[in-house]
């Protein structure tokens, strides 16, 4: 199988902008996480010349083709003639695909027409991509050295079709594993520094950075023991996850596995990290519940944060974001409370405490507490979605040292 992939998408709402090409996007992705080196990405008008050109150009890569779109029985759709007219590949009835049609019209009380039947005309020789939830099957065909699938453009469908048919198929035949790494605290290129100096040259190995944690990701053969502990020694101070690019899932696989529990107290983040933590199946496992505390009021009411440490500390202060943690996590009766007050701006900065000051607090058993002070940079939105991420990781932090000292300790 080859080591490169192009995507040819197509359709006049992506060529004009219309719509975002969501397609490309996720499919690029999977293909990269199962170890395929995506060579190209093109978008071509609903027009059968340019896509006829299309074809025949890329087919002389080598690579895996995937197209998506133009599979449909309007005028507008092009790929099936178009793929004819690239390769002189006649086009013939296909008994599969005419009897998935009658299927699919039989369970909706529908008439097949005349119109929908040019959906069963697929390439001589090809072989049916199935199609679970639509009208359109795909069709599956070797050219000119490339393996060329064509999908329907409608995403659900799409997507199903890659995941039931196409990787399998394609991840079975690289006989290759992706192992990732989910750190945070350490920049991309420090990251990328110790990975080198581990020399891992049976690896092709990529990065990701973003304000929610830094991804590395390594395709080749499966990890053995002696190369894993290199890469968990060198990342040890940074590693939250191996196999988890979320780092709401990789704190709550953590929290599950200790039969532990959480609560929130938030304030410029507004129950951004409770939301977050509850955007993963199964989080009512841990997460107990969250207040969002933005007036001093609230702070007092839902954690009993004392009046007299706002008076001489202010509410964005190392003493307030520890009391909230501890509040939440009496009043939750759970096993950790954590929590974050700041300036998330654009107003609000003081010289003493500018925007993206921010502070946040992790309270649990044995009279733990953590702390942390920040200062961030960027907007609004992107402050308060690295505050959310430098909570999580300090509650990671704060459990891992606890396990340690817990192991430690006569």
């Amino acid at each position: 199988m080859q080591d490169y992939a192009i995507i040819i998408t197509q359709g006049d709402e992506l060529t004009t902008g219309r719509i975002l090409n969501t397609n490309a996007h996720w499919l690029a992705g999977l293909l990269t996480d199962h170890g395929w080196a995506v060579k190209g990405i093109i978008t071509a008008p609903d027009s059968h010349n340019e896509l006829s050109h299309r074809f025949r150009a890329e087919a002389q890569s080598g690579a895996l083709i995937i197209s998506t779109g133009g599979l449909g029985p309007t005028t507008d759709d092009h790929t099936r003639n178009a793929f004819s007219s690239a390769f002189s590949i006649p086009l013939v009835q296909n008994q599969l695909a005419m009897a998935h049609l009658k299927a699919y019209c039989h369970r909706r009380q529908r008439n097949l027409s005349t119109e929908m039947t040019v959906m069963s005309m697929l390439p001589v020789n090809a072989a049916v991509i199935p199609n679970a939830h639509g009208s359109a099957v795909g069709f599956d065909i070797q050219v000119n050295g490339c393996r060329f699938c064509a999908l329907p453009g409608v995403p659900s469908e799409f997507k199903s079709m890659i995941l039931d048919s196409i990787l399998p198929d394609i991840t079975q035949t690289k006989a290759q594993t992706l192992t990732t790494f989910l750190c945070f605290g350490q920049p991309e290129a420090v990251l990328q520094e110790r990975i080198q100096a581990l020399k891992l040259s049976n690896y092709r190995i990529g990065y990701r950075a973003t304000r929610t944690g830094n991804l590395i990701k390594l395709h080749g053969p499966p990890l053995d023991a002696t190369i894993r502990n290199q890469i968990l020694t060198a990342l040890d101070d940074c590693l939250m996850a191996e196999n988890e690019d979320d780092m709401a899932a990789a704190i709550g696989n953590q929290l599950r596995n200790g039969e532990e529990t959480v609560a929130t107290a938030e304030s410029c983040t507004a129950g951004g990290v409770a939301s977050w933590l509850a955007s993963i199946p199964g989080a009512s496992s841990y997460l107990m519940e969250g207040v969002v505390t933005y007036s001093n009021e609230a702070k007092q009411k839902y954690t009993g944060l004392r009046s007299e440490t706002l008076k001489q500390y202010g509410a964005v202060s190392r003493e307030t974001a520890e009391e909230l943690a501890l509040g939440i996590r009496a009043q939750a009766q759970s096993t950790w409370g954590i929590s974050v007050t700041g300036i998330a701006g654009p107003s609000g900065g003081t010289p003493q405490k500018p925007v993206g000051t921010v502070h946040i607090a992790v309270a649990g058993p044995n009279d733990i507490i953590a702390h942390r002070q920040l200062l961030l940079r960027g907007t609004r939105t992107e402050i308060t979605r690295s505050s959310a991420a430098h909570l999580l990781y300090l509650l990671h932090e704060t459990r891992k040292n606890s396990i340690i000292q817990m192991q430690n300790s006569p």
